[in-house]
């Protein structure tokens, strides 16, 4: 592939498209006035918790994905802070994905407003990737009202790179005949899985861009970093083999969880099994969607010195019901004794998944309890579907202020 066409037999054609600050794009859908104003998704300004993300306008001030929201509010006190509307995000979402499948035979999500695209052999149906990214663009601007920016590569590295150099509502084509060249004033940071220590430890042997990291050799990099050496060598050439992988075609997930930090260190017992019910509950509309079932349960809890401790149990057979990993979450946070502590957080997660839920013995003195206890669950998820997972709770669960974090 050139910048500008189809080339015949010279390999992959990979698109990454990234919503331009979607839960805060979403917001303004809903809330015109918002628009041209700082928002910032994730919580309120004196929380704990860090921003999901933020417009343009607050990134101006500094303010991006991750930053905590006390610092936040720092940095730009009169930013309109939300919490969040999950029911509308999953509904755009399903939107946005819808679309690009009517534009590459194979479609792979990285989050709910990100994915990967094998357009490889679409040159029967457009002029040039760019075209076919155009269009893209165009229908779910046309069907959302929203931006994405869109990089072209032969590979998913280099797409994910490109898609970054223009935003918002972007596109870039790498040219496959230039990448070299076009990596090489790039920093280094930019590569997948060089995070700050990394560009520290590569800063001292006075690699600062990518094209210094081209300029050292494998053997020199595999001597300091081993393995991590190797891959930064391959990276730094844009070389990836990463298949794009249909939902479908993934590994499964090993575990599924959730966790909470309080807004405040918290020793009230209550307040941590309505927390725990909220978790639980979150963690069963997981599996269920997934269609998985899970064996072992595990506890985590960080108490106010930052200590973490982390306690499983495993069930005689799999489950995918709340209310059997709350009971079991209950009974390892019992076992932990935490009493008159002050707790930060608290977390659950099931492993040990399958597809099958086993042969549980059914409770003998209430039989067709766990049949009718997961039809409840089945009715519950159709109605948060529908309507966002703030429509309804379970009685007791401390939800609303997990929905904020």
């Amino acid at each position: 592939m050139s910048g500008a066409g189809w080339s015949k037999g010279a390999g992959r054609v990979v698109l990454h498209i990234d919503m331009d600050a979607f839960f805060a794009a979403v917001e303004e859908r809903f809330l015109p006035i918002l628009r041209d104003r700082p928002v910032i998704v994730g919580g309120g300004p004196d929380q704990r918790g860090v921003a999901t993300t933020a417009n343009y306008a607050a990134r101006k001030f500094g303010v991006h994905s991750a930053t905590p929201l006390r610092e936040a509010a720092r940095l730009c006190p009169d930013a309109h802070f939300i919490s969040s509307s999950e029911g509308a995000y999953g509904f755009y979402s399903a939107r946005l994905f819808e679309i690009f499948s009517r534009f590459a035979p194979k479609v792979e999500p990285t989050s709910v407003d990100e994915a990967f695209a094998d357009v490889t052999g679409m040159e029967r149906h457009f002029a040039t990737p760019a075209d076919l990214a155009r269009a893209l663009k165009r229908q779910v601007h046309e069907e959302t009202g929203l931006t994405c920016s869109v990089g072209i590569a032969p590979n998913k590295l280099l797409a994910k790179m490109a898609s970054s150099q223009y935003k918002p509502d972007g596109l870039f084509c790498v040219d496959r005949d230039r990448v070299l060249e076009w990596l090489a004033p790039q920093p280094v940071g930019q590569l997948w899985g060089v995070g700050a220590r990394t560009e520290e430890a590569l800063a001292r042997i006075g690699v600062q861009t990518i094209g210094d990291l081209q300029a050292l050799s494998l053997a020199a990099l595999t001597r300091r970093f081993g393995k991590w050496g190797e891959v930064m060598h391959r990276m730094a050439r844009g070389e990836d083999r990463t298949p794009v992988l249909a939902a479908d075609e993934r590994p499964q997930e090993k575990s599924i969880g959730h966790e909470h930090t309080f807004d405040r260190d918290t020793a009230d017992p209550v307040l941590w099994h309505a927390t725990l019910l909220a978790l639980c509950d979150r963690v069963g509309r997981r599996l269920r969607q997934a269609g998985l079932f899970g064996r072992t349960v595990t506890l985590k809890y960080r108490t106010a010195d930052f200590r973490t401790t982390t306690h499983a149990d495993s069930l005689a057979s799999p489950t995918d019901s709340e209310k059997v990993i709350f009971g079991v979450a209950c009974r390892l946070l019992e076992d932990l004794k935490p009493a008159g502590r002050k707790v930060r957080l608290l977390g659950v997660s099931v492993s040990k998944l399958s597809a099958t839920p086993g042969g549980a013995q059914p409770d003998l003195f209430n039989p067709g309890g766990d049949r009718r206890q997961g039809e409840v669950s089945q009715v519950v998820d159709k109605i948060r579907d529908r309507f966002g997972s703030a429509a309804i709770g379970r009685l007791g669960a401390r939800d609303q202020e997990l929905r904020r974090s």
